[in-house]
């Protein structure tokens, strides 16, 4: 059972038919048993903000109380778990995010593959203290894993691999997970012109 936005959520597992997250008022009325369909065995339910945690068997599943479809806005941010039932929101979830290679490819461009423990928000741009030699990215990522950024060269850092052939820069990563904090990590990448 979990409490939020003036509701009380729980796991509505009938003898027949599909399971459900069931909700009603926090003074018990307008009972909905289909809230979000379509589950396993929903139980062990957390609320934070405006979101819905919960366990449904192989799964740890989030979903946004604000959207007008809950069962579409439901998304599975842990996989292959066992039988999960218990759940708990800590409020200061950061996420983590690894740099697990950095690629110089022609014209300066650089591939960058990162890993990420959830969905969220993935922004590249320069580290402070260091002439900007990278544009601005913002990636959404859908699903946890590895994921794969493309950054490209500000035209003054172009101008310089012209004169030099290899431009090296410090970028900063920020990595939002869905409903987290903010974390962030610098890293270098070499830009070449081959």
């Amino acid at each position: 059972i979990a409490l939020g936005g003036g509701y009380i959520y729980w796991g509505h597992n009938p003898y027949t038919g599909a399971a459900s997250i069931a909700r009603a008022t926090e003074t018990g009325l307008g009972i909905d048993n289909t809230y979000i369909t379509g589950l396993n065995s929903p139980c062990g339910i957390a609320s934070y903000a405006q979101y819905l945690y919960f366990a449904d068997g192989a799964t740890v599943d989030r979903t946004d109380l604000t959207s007008v479809d809950p069962t579409a806005a439901t998304e599975q941010i842990v996989l292959g778990t066992k039988s999960a039932c218990g759940v708990a929101v800590d409020s200061l979830y950061a996420g983590t995010l690894t740099v697990l290679a950095r690629h110089s490819l022609p014209h300066g461009i650089v591939r960058l593959t990162l890993s990420v423990s959830n969905p969220g928000v993935v922004v590249i741009g320069q580290a402070p203290g260091w002439t900007r030699a990278v544009r601005h990215v913002r990636v959404s990522v859908r699903h946890a894993g590895q994921t794969t950024v493309i950054l490209h060269p500000t035209l003054a850092a172009r101008l310089q691999l012209w004169k030099h052939r290899q431009v090296t820069a410090r970028v900063r990563i920020d990595y939002a997970p869905t409903g987290g904090i903010t974390t962030a990590k610098t890293t270098i990448v070499s830009l070449v012109r081959r």
